[in-house]
């Protein structure tokens, strides 16, 4: 048997036997034993209520570079323009 009937037969099923590919699992988690997982207890929660957390904080920052940034208020300000002018073009 040369060189290339080995590496074929090492690569393709043999011939007359029943050969079954593995089944297919999903306990990676190994139910919750693991080390990884084993004390992993992360709380469910919404992500409207992450939101809201930061939403005073996010807001606040937002309005103060807008007002003090010439840079944020020129970008705010030519974005309104080019929605202005695009909708005055379409005709909607």
């Amino acid at each position: 048997m040369g060189m290339i009937d080995m590496v074929r037969d090492w690569f393709t099923p043999a011939r007359g036997r029943n050969v079954m590919p593995p089944a297919i699992r999903a306990d990676f988690m190994r139910g919750n034993r693991g080390v990884v997982f084993g004390g992993w207890r992360p709380a469910l929660r919404e992500a409207a209520d992450d939101v809201g957390a930061s939403w005073d904080m996010a807001a606040a920052r937002t309005i103060d570079l807008i007002q003090n940034s010439g840079w944020m208020a020129g970008a705010i300000d030519q974005a309104v323009a080019n929605t202005v002018s695009y909708r005055c073009f379409v005709g909607t």
